[in-house]
């Protein structure tokens, strides 16, 4: 089981400790959501990362960002990272410069606080870096 935090959007030292438990990673991808608060949550998606981001949405509505890289708005994966890591590895993405393998990270490695967001910031960056390399691809497909 992984321990990840959430912040209240707009205030930084406000953490809440959540338990998340990766019950299947592959597809499809099975994700255990728990905390104090209620009871556990299961969340599925192709891959972990399509998981996670139903945990994000979850938590987005009651006011939470998760401060692990799944939340960071300059990572994503790549659909090779997705399939060699079943979503689990992200790339950290700089506008201007295509990705490395340098630039590689666990989703659910602790993110720095100046770097979470929103799924729609996170969407809205990815369209930025992808035209900022000259790539016209629509995540939102």
């Amino acid at each position: 089981m992984i321990q990840i935090k959430a912040v209240k959007q707009q205030e930084q030292n406000n953490l809440e400790i959540f338990t998340v438990e990766v019950v299947r990673g592959t597809q499809p991808a099975l994700i255990i959501l728990s905390n104090a608060q209620f009871e556990p949550l299961q969340f599925e998606g192709i891959d972990i990362f399509a998981a996670v981001q139903g945990v994000r949405r979850f938590l987005e509505a009651k006011g939470l960002l998760l401060t692990c890289n799944a939340s960071r708005i300059d990572a994503y994966p790549s659909g090779m990272s997705r399939q060699m890591s079943a979503g689990r590895k992200l790339y950290v993405h700089e506008l201007g410069v295509p990705g490395r393998p340098k630039t590689i990270v666990d989703i659910f490695d602790e993110a720095p606080i100046d770097k979470i967001g929103t799924i729609a910031e996170q969407d809205e960056y990815m369209q930025k870096w992808y035209a900022s390399i000259g790539n016209n691809h629509d995540i939102s497909k």
